[in-house]
C-alpha cells in the first residue's frame, strides 16, 4: 500500500506528487503490487511509478537487462546511452534510456529512473519511474515540463 500525506503519495520514505496532466489507469496491468499506471492525455506516453523490493540494487538490476543471456533479452532492449547515476533529494539511484524491438518492427523508447531507498533482509527497497513513449522521442519527454515537475516533486518524507 502507498500512503497519501498532505497530498502527496509516500512509501519508504520517499515521496512525489503526482504528475500533473496524466490519466489514472483504472484498470492497469502493472505487475508491481505497489505501482500505478498513467497515461497522456493523447496516449502516445504512458508512466509506470513503482515502490518494491528487488533483489539487486538499481545499478545492477539495470545493467544485468543488457547482458547477452538477460531475462529481458525476448524485448531486444537496446541502451540509447550509458546507465548513469542520479540524485534526487539526495536519495541516489540510476537512469536508462533504451528501446525495444530492432530496426524492422516497430519499437518503444524508454526512460527509467529507479531510486535506491535502503535495504532490507528482502532485498534491495526501491522506487522507479518507467516512461514508454508509444510515439516521439524519449529525449523529447525527458526535457518536458511534465517530467521535470514530477523529478522536482520526489523527496525524503
Amino acid at each position: 500500500m502507498i500512503q497519501i500525506k498532505n497530498g502527496r503519495l509516500q512509501k519508504y520514505g520517499l515521496s512525489f506528487a503526482l504528475p500533473e496532466g496524466f490519466f489514472l489507469e483504472t484498470q492497469s496491468e502493472v505487475g508491481q503490487e505497489d505501482g500505478l499506471e498513467f497515461w497522456s492525455e493523447d496516449e502516445t506516453l504512458q508512466m509506470h511509478i513503482d515502490f518494491f523490493c528487488d533483489e539487486e540494487n538499481s545499478e545492477e538490476t539495470l545493467k544485468s537487462w543488457f547482458l547477452p543471456d538477460s531475462v529481458t533479452g525476448s524485448f531486444n532492449f537496446v541502451l540509447l546511452e550509458p546507465i548513469s547515476p542520479v540524485s534526487l533529494d539526495g536519495i541516489s539511484g540510476y537512469t536508462a534510456i533504451y528501446r525495444s524491438g530492432d530496426d524492422s518492427e516497430e519499437h518503444k523508447e524508454y526512460y527509467e529512473l529507479r531510486l535506491d531507498l535502503g535495504k532490507t533482509e528482502d532485498g534491495y527497497l526501491q522506487f522507479a519511474i518507467v516512461l514508454h513513449v508509444h510515439k516521439g522521442n524519449v529525449y523529447d519527454v525527458i526535457n518536458s515540463p511534465l517530467l521535470l515537475a514530477l523529478l522536482n516533486s520526489v523527496r525524503r518524507a
